[in-house]
């Protein structure tokens, strides 16, 4: 089997991701628009160690190599979803 050696977000959203992590992780039930009001801590993250969780917990839910943001010992539990995942995700709409 020949590995993958590039990205693909075919059919990946922003809001697919911030839906997931809202609805289904933290289980707030809200549109995904609210993601630039509620924080990381608002749904259960409030530590570095449980922020590197959820991105993991990301990455297995829409592939590791969809992940292409860095910088994730910056995140903390005071940043909001969508800044979380746009910077999982610095590409994707």
């Amino acid at each position: 089997m020949v590995a993958e050696t590039h990205t693909s977000f075919e059919g990946l959203r922003r809001e697919d991701v911030v839906d997931f992590i809202l609805n289904t992780v933290a289980k707030i039930d809200t549109d995904p628009s609210a993601a630039v009001s509620v924080s990381l801590a608002d749904c259960g993250f409030h530590s570095p160690l449980q922020v590197d969780e959820l991105a993991e917990l990301v990455g297995e839910e829409y592939g590791e190599r969809t992940l292409v943001g860095d910088g994730f010992e910056e995140i903390d539990g005071s940043w909001t979803v969508a800044d979380f995942v746009s910077t999982l995700y610095p590409d994707l709409d």
